[in-house]
């Protein structure tokens, strides 16, 4: 049940988090670890805390509302949220761990290839959509040690308040 102290965005922006943090549990009996967190500041390096791949949500864009309607007063947003995928490159199976996460990933959102699939968030969400994963934001120093993308899911929800 959401929270009705919470805005929408960060109802939205929880559901999406709780929903990566399911994520781990398919890869329990695998010689790596999957870690989650939102917003860390930076690409951070995880050698330390033992997670070989780790996801990194970042709130992204509220944006501008891409519709109001005046009665009752509601605001459709499309809210772009990152989610950084990073896998350490010092695993010879980087590549195929990489591809796994990211395959998990899309099977979050899609209810036709997964019937576990749920791109409503557990209904905090109208409706939510990867992107295409994007290299080109990644520092080039990091990619030294780490293969690493950005996947962009836009979470469309509508709120009563204007600041989403």
């Amino acid at each position: 049940m959401p929270d009705p102290a919470l805005s929408k965005k960060e109802t939205a922006l929880r559901a999406l988090l709780a929903a990566l943090e399911t994520l781990p549990a398919l890869f329990e009996d695998e010689d790596w670890s999957l870690g989650v967190t939102r917003n860390a500041t930076a690409l951070l390096d995880f050698r330390e805390g033992g997670a070989e791949a780790h996801l990194v949500l970042r709130d992204g864009d509220t944006g501008e509302p891409v519709e109001s309607e005046l009665s009752p007063v509601l605001h459709h947003y499309e809210h772009v949220a990152k989610i950084v995928l990073q896998v350490t490159k010092q695993r010879a199976d980087a590549d195929a761990i990489f591809d796994r996460v990211q395959l998990a990933l899309a099977q979050l959102f899609d209810t036709a290839g997964d019937p576990a699939g749920d791109p409503t968030l557990a209904g905090a969400v109208e409706y939510s959509e990867p992107g295409a994963l994007n290299t080109e934001e990644i520092d080039e120093a990091f990619e030294v040690d780490w293969k690493a993308a950005i996947l962009p899911v836009t979470l469309f929800y509508s709120s009563s308040v204007r600041l989403g």
